[in-house]
């Protein structure tokens, strides 16, 4: 057995058959095998995998753990050399897990190895937005300092000895958690864009808020767990937000909305500038979603400040992620 498919679940009906059938018909001359970990669905998620039980692993658990503890259960139940693990609203490409093991061919330090994640758009608008918030942008292979978790693979015995921190219950972090571990202990961390996953995003805005004020929480927790300072986010949106702001206390409304419209056109063109596909509608894209991101990034920063104040069980009875 050269590797395990790790493959979380909970409540995904819609997505997890096809999850299946894509890691199923995989163009991988090695052996294989698939664990699926269900963590306690309630919405008939059992009854789809049942489907496939001479073809998977299933681990069922009675009750929610979070993902990481699911990620933890299904690491000790594989059997293969690689670990690689995909989240059950994803779709492989049939050539994914054959491209995702060959750099550990290159350098026995690499512990950790990412593909490349696309976007899979049903004509929504927050999918749009999260669009930009969720894809890990590279340009070339290469080593990296994070990756995305829905699309990775990890030496087994690596991940034994460091399993993922069952703190982070919220469906974010937990990757970059697992790669600064690597990093920290002198291991290497690989990003390869020719093991390719597409991925579905956050369709309301209601759920894209929730998931980036938990993104920022977990970042704030991460970074004071590897001291690495400053523990909370900002960046260009809330700094341009905040000059807005003061725009408005100092010279008045017209100044205001001015200030706004030049800053908007200069980071719409920043966006178009640096993206790897510029074009018209890359542009249109960055105008159209300009307003979105704002929200999201302020509800992001947001959470990495109220870290210091909501109590961690709050947020593990009232935030997780309603699916992954």
């Amino acid at each position: 057995m050269i590797v395990s498919v790790v493959i979380p679940v909970y409540n995904r009906r819609n997505f997890i058959r096809k999850c299946l059938e894509s890691v199923l018909h995989q163009n991988f001359e090695g052996g294989y095998e698939v664990i699926v970990v269900d963590d306690g669905s309630t919405d008939g998620t059992v009854e789809i995998l049942k489907e496939f039980d001479s073809q998977i692993k299933l681990h069922i658990n009675t009750t929610n753990q979070g993902v990481s503890c699911a990620r933890n259960q299904g690491v000790r139940l594989a059997q293969g050399e690689f670990v690689a693990m995909l989240d059950s609203d994803c779709l492989a490409a049939p050539n994914w897990l054959s491209e995702l093991i060959k750099p550990f061919d290159q350098d026995k330090n690499i512990m950790i190895i990412g593909g490349k994640v696309t976007d899979v758009i049903d004509n929504n608008y927050w999918q749009i937005v999260n669009k930009g918030f969720n894809t890990f942008i590279t340009d070339k292979n290469g080593y990296v300092d994070k990756l995305i978790g829905c699309n990775m693979t990890i030496r087994r015995e690596f991940v034994l000895s460091n399993p993922y921190d069952e703190r982070l219950k919220f469906a974010s972090g937990d990757d970059t958690d697992l790669c600064w571990s690597c990093l920290k202990k002198g291991f290497k961390v690989f990003y390869t864009n020719s093991a390719e996953v597409s991925h579905h995003h956050r369709s309301t805005l209601k759920s894209s808020l929730i998931q980036q004020f938990l993104y920022g929480y977990v970042n704030t927790y991460l970074c004071i767990k590897f001291a690495k300072f400053p523990y909370v986010a900002y960046g260009p949106r809330i700094l341009i937000g905040l000059m807005i702001c003061l725009l408005l206390g100092f010279g008045g409304v017209t100044i205001a909305w001015g200030a706004a419209a030049v800053c908007w056109i200069l980071l719409c063109y920043f966006c178009w500038y640096h993206s790897t596909k510029a074009s018209v509608k890359t542009l249109y894209e960055a105008f159209i979603t300009y307003p979105g991101n704002c929200l999201l990034y302020i509800s992001f920063c947001i959470g990495s400040l109220m870290y210091f104040f909501i109590p961690e069980a709050f947020l593990k009875k009232y935030g997780p992620n309603k699916n992954y």
